[in-house]
């Protein structure tokens, strides 16, 4: 099936699609509004930033529902923000919020989720669109803000898990308090930052007082364990200066410590530098409520570097874990 009038919104043809508009008003027989994604034209025209598209079918074609969501439960307000297109955005927020007074949380098509509970905020962010994400910030007030997507977290968590320093700034500048802000793992902000190594992002929330690098998630990790799993050297050793003396030692529930979950994922670089510290030989035989060690883990999942580390460190690579099992490689 031909679908013209998305056609035509995506390319900003707004000639042929007043003409198209007007035959359907001649003959009757309407064009198909929502395509095999259940885009409307809307969606088409807001994908693109066509704001002159989209303004004449919010003011001159009461066929198209601005609120309609397809298959992704995107609405063209979610499209815009995503793409960056904060003109056709503005238009969107003006003419369906604004002339129609529905702004409030209950009606605004701003605080409508997506599939995965992501508001036109989170979008923005995740699109890596910072113009548009500091515009939201700034026509919303703090409700917006705490807006939680389906794995539980705020634009804020968002923001620093990319790295968007400024709108993280801009965010905590506006309402400190969602730096402690949860997500469903008990993950704060600065988990994702240091969980994807955006030491800026980390940098900026620790030293100005706005979080606490020894908090923990609903494992028992904290910013120090998520930093070494992902192999973010940079940000391993920042931390290491913001967080107490014994911080290779903290263990998660399941008793790993930060140098278990390096080994585990073969982060070679950060097992090295963890071993050259002055409390290296506690660390490398610190055993799990399992009994393994970070060998054990690195020989079990075959983190061969990480093992080899280990191994010329003088980890103990002899004593057995709960399974009576020593090493797959040994």
């Amino acid at each position: 099936m031909a679908f013209p009038l998305h056609k035509a919104a995506f390319e900003g043809d707004l000639r042929n699609i007043v003409q198209l508009a007007e035959v359907e008003r001649k003959t009757g027989e309407t064009l198909p509004l929502l395509n095999n994604s259940q885009n409307t034209p809307l969606h088409s025209a807001a994908r693109s930033g066509n704001a002159d598209v989209i303004t004449w079918f919010l003011k001159s074609y009461d066929r198209i529902d601005p609120y309609q969501k397809n298959v992704q439960k995107e609405t063209c307000a979610h499209i815009a923000a995503t793409y960056g297109h904060i003109d056709a955005l503005k238009v969107i927020i003006v003419y369906v919020e604004h002339r129609e007074r529905l702004n409030t949380p209950e009606n605004a098509i701003s605080y409508e989720p997506d599939a995965y509970g992501n508001s036109i905020l989170h979008r923005a962010i995740m699109g890596k669109q910072t113009e548009v994400a500091a515009w939201i910030i700034g026509q919303y007030s703090n409700e917006m803000l705490w807006l939680k997507n389906t794995d539980g977290a705020t634009a804020l968590h968002v923001a620093a898990g990319i790295g968007d320093v400024s709108i993280v700034k801009q965010i905590t500048t506006q309402t400190k308090e969602l730096t402690s802000s949860k997500d469903h793992q008990a993950a704060t902000p600065v988990f994702y930052a240091a969980s994807y190594g955006k030491l800026d992002c980390v940098q900026y929330l620790a030293e100005n007082g706005l979080t606490g690098v020894e908090t923990t998630n609903i494992k028992g990790e904290n910013p120090l364990h998520v930093a070494a799993q992902g192999g973010h050297i940079r940000t391993v050793e920042y931390l290491e200066t913001k967080m107490k003396s014994g911080c290779w030692l903290k263990q998660t529930r399941s008793g790993a410590t930060p140098l278990h979950l390096a080994a585990a994922t073969n982060q070679d670089v950060v097992v090295d530098h963890c071993l050259q510290r002055k409390d290296a030989a506690k660390v490398k035989n610190a055993v799990d409520k399992n009994q393994n060690s970070a060998s054990h883990v690195a020989a079990e999942l075959e983190s061969l570097e990480s093992f080899r580390l280990l191994v010329l460190s003088g980890a103990v690579i002899a004593k057995k874990n709960k399974a009576r099992t020593r090493h797959s490689f040994l």
